[in-house]
């Protein structure tokens, strides 16, 4: 589901990330693959969501994932007011 996300998949995939009981390793995987739903345009809302529920998180482990991402130059820019 994760390698050739299609809304559906998206959207179950946003619903297990937040069930409470959700173990953390899944956590981490879900992280980690929020960063490539961000390449997607049905995926890029859910993508973001779960990165930023993900910095708060109770689990350090799922919290350094975000630590881990590599960037990517000139695709997304931040525009300071």
């Amino acid at each position: 589901m994760a390698a050739r996300p299609i809304l559906a998949h998206l959207k179950m995939i946003e619903k297990e990330w937040k069930r409470p009981d959700l173990h953390r390793d899944l956590k981490v995987l879900i992280v980690q693959k929020a960063f490539d739903f961000l390449e997607v345009a049905e995926g890029e809302s859910i993508g973001w969501s779960i990165l930023v529920s993900a910095v708060a998180d109770e689990n350090p482990e799922v919290v350094t994932t975000l630590l881990t991402a590599e960037p990517v130059y000139n695709k997304y820019v931040l525009v300071a007011n």
